[in-house]
């Protein structure tokens, strides 16, 4: 069996500059996949009987890549997703997804005050960028594209989340994700809203959110609030394969470029782990590559220390990095807020 499902990332460019965004701390960023890169993979795709989903993401905005509109109709044969800001999405846009799109993510990280402020776009520009494609939708009579909205949630726009559930629901979204903020300064540390140890307080105010949404007929999907035991790749337990707008081979968007983390307070260099090259050997073939082979099934096996609740994190070397992790495992996995599903990917 091979991957079910691809993750694209056309572009590590991004039109925005969110006050919250991860990308900061990330260097060499603002590239586009070459068009022989993404014409070679697309071209592979049919040699994979698997493959059930592509999603189109990563860390950049995909619709800024200069062939989006013409890689959309190329993917017609498959179910895909879009995560998008929905800040590029005029007529023509909105009747492209609507054509070609089976779901697409949207963030919206508070109400119009809080938006403008984390986003420094227009809270109103945004909502008519939806209400174009929901027009439209009606219009055609069409079921798709399936909308759902995400929220990147921390102390200062904890508050939000009801306006956001609101403005969800009048968008006719059929869900909401609550995913938590990655921080990568210790400033943004100290507005997260997870602990390591039970959180209570955190706890009563999400069973107090979730009736919100259900009276609006809205699903409503909230990452854990604090460390669980369970551990789950979103990424590798669903046979997912990861590459980057440079062409890399990557297990997941955690490893997907180098950058910095804070994990409960402890700074974390982040280093990319590559697999293959798209332009040296097919995509069935880097599946199968023995070194990527070795970590899917390191991880799907949980055959990886936990660093989150470790007596001697405090003072231990291997957690300063992604490099290695004390069991020998590289790259490590062993301090993942996504595999705990603090962080939640689609």
């Amino acid at each position: 069996m091979s991957f079910e499902k691809l993750y694209i990332e056309l572009t590590d460019a991004c039109n925005l500059n969110c006050v919250m965004c991860y990308r900061h701390n990330w260097p060499d960023l603002g590239g586009h996949m070459s068009t022989a890169m993404v014409d070679k993979i697309i071209g592979e795709l049919g040699d994979n009987p698997s493959l059930k989903e592509i999603v189109l993401g990563g860390i950049g905005e995909p619709t800024v890549h200069p062939d989006f509109k013409e890689i959309l109709p190329r993917l017609k044969d498959y179910k895909v997703t879009v995560t998008t800001n929905g800040t590029t999405i005029d007529e023509a846009m909105a009747r492209l997804m609507i054509r070609y799109v089976d779901k697409l993510v949207v963030s919206i990280d508070g109400s119009a005050s809080a938006y403008d402020r984390i986003r420094g776009f227009g809270y109103h520009e945004l909502m008519k960028n939806l209400q174009t494609i929901n027009r439209i939708k009606k219009s055609d009579r069409s079921h798709t594209p399936e909308l759902q909205i995400q929220m990147v949630i921390a102390e200062d726009n904890q508050e939000d989340i009801p306006s956001v559930i609101e403005v969800a629901s009048k968008l006719k979204a059929s869900e909401l994700i609550l995913s938590n903020m990655i921080p990568v300064t210790q400033e943004d540390a100290g507005k997260i809203l997870y602990t390591r140890y039970d959180n209570q307080e955190i706890h009563r105010y999400f069973q107090g959110i979730r009736p919100l949404a259900y009276r609006r007929g809205l699903e409503l999907r909230i990452t854990e609030s604090r460390v669980k035991t369970d551990r789950v790749c979103r990424f590798i337990d669903f046979e997912a394969m990861v590459i980057n707008s440079l062409g890399e081979v990557t297990p997941c968007y955690r490893l997907m470029h180098d950058g910095e983390e804070v994990v409960f307070g402890r700074l974390k260099k982040i280093e990319k782990a590559v697999y293959g090259r798209v332009m040296e050997k097919s995509l069935l073939a880097l599946w199968e590559e023995p070194a990527y082979v070795t970590f899917r099934n390191m991880v799907k096996g949980n055959r990886y220390p936990s660093c989150m609740d470790c007596d001697l994190v405090e003072g231990c070397d291997f957690v300063r990095s992604t490099a290695a992790d004390c069991h020998g495992n590289t790259p490590s996995c062993a301090d993942c807020l996504w595999s705990r599903n603090i962080i939640y990917c689609v």
